[in-house]
């Protein structure tokens, strides 16, 4: 007989913010736009993520089928994808990506909209102040 456990861990720290003028002017697909996040959760969190494994929820599928492959044929999500495998590596995260609807993505979409009422009740545990995200990050 076998069992499995699972155990959920919430995170309570968040981020949201304007796209800088390079990156809401150049060519960015809606794809890179929508893993730079999940990359930028890891690069920021991944200490607190150590050991542990993590399903990455997307409303996006090309988004669930790059990090579950860990490749695309764009150069610029190839980066992305790179500094994301690299974090995992460093922080021992084993991790996959799952759809999700993007009804059921409130969180993600509420701050993705600046609806700060909004996400503050589909997310009530989460921190009163946002975490703040490496400048460096933005030249990925």
């Amino acid at each position: 007989m076998s069992s499995s456990l699972t155990h959920r861990v919430m995170i309570t720290r968040w981020f949201q913010g304007r796209w800088p003028a390079h990156i809401r002017d150049g060519a960015f697909s809606i794809a890179w736009k929508e893993m730079f996040p999940i990359v930028a959760a890891v690069v920021v969190w991944g200490q607190d993520l150590k050991g542990m494994q993590v399903i990455f929820f997307t409303d996006n599928m090309s988004v669930k089928h790059i990090i579950n492959k860990q490749t695309s044929h764009c150069p610029k999500i190839m980066a992305l994808v790179r500094h994301f495998v690299l974090a995992c590596l460093k922080y021992d995260i084993r991790f996959k990506a799952a759809h999700v609807g993007t009804k059921q993505n409130t969180i993600a979409d509420s701050l993705s909209r600046s609806q700060f009422h909004r996400f503050r009740s589909a997310a009530p545990h989460a921190a009163k102040e946002l975490s703040t995200l490496p400048g460096w990050l933005w030249e990925i």
